[in-house]
């Protein structure tokens, strides 16, 4: 299938799109790795911040979310072993 380049993205996005294209109702991939991220899948139409650049409202955007799981202390403790 030829492919055109249009974006680069990460790990947590990539999961997600590939799976929204298999399956449009994936709507949520998350990572835990070397960090925890979260992408989803958001109508243009909530998103505010984009209404200005002539996106039609009906499509959907991928969302990534980034945060750093840097305090071992919290109630993800759960999910790590002894060598995260």
């Amino acid at each position: 299938m030829p492919v055109k380049l249009t974006a680069v993205i990460n790990d947590t996005t990539g999961t997600l799109i590939a799976s929204h294209y298999v399956n449009p109702k994936s709507k949520i991939a998350c990572i835990f790795g070397t960090g925890c991220n979260a992408a989803y899948m958001e109508h243009v139409r909530e998103i505010p911040k984009i209404n200005n650049l002539g996106i039609d409202p009906d499509f959907d955007m991928a969302i990534n979310c980034e945060w750093v799981c840097s305090d071992f202390t919290s109630a993800l403790d759960a999910i790590f072993s002894d060598s995260d």
